[in-house]
């Protein structure tokens, strides 16, 4: 199961998100994948804020990875990116093929 938690910002307010969410936990139950259980949705941050503070980190390593000549242009490299120098302590970034999940 999983649990995903987004403040009000404009992609995760899409009116494409929601049935993307619904569709895509539709397949996951029908092939035995994980779904979305939950769904935090919390009111735009301060800039204060835990997910304010943990995104700001992400923003500071992917330049730093950038600025060491490397370009960030297909999903593969926002994985290298996020274990860039030793990436973020306590973290793990996976890289999943949705195409694998359905067996396509």
């Amino acid at each position: 199961e999983i649990v995903l938690q987004s403040d009000n910002a404009t992609c995760f307010a899409s009116q494409e998100h929601i049935p993307f969410l619904y569709h895509t936990n539709a397949e996951s139950r029908s092939n035995g994948n994980p779904i979305i259980k939950n769904w935090i949705f919390t009111e735009a941050q301060t800039g204060h804020g835990r997910l304010d503070t943990h995104f700001s980190y992400l923003n500071l390593l992917f330049k730093s990875f950038v600025e060491d000549g490397n370009d960030v242009m297909l999903e593969e490299d926002i994985l290298k990116a996020l274990k860039f120098r030793n990436g973020i302590a306590g973290t793990m970034g996976v890289l999943v093929d949705c195409f694998d999940l359905i067996g396509q």
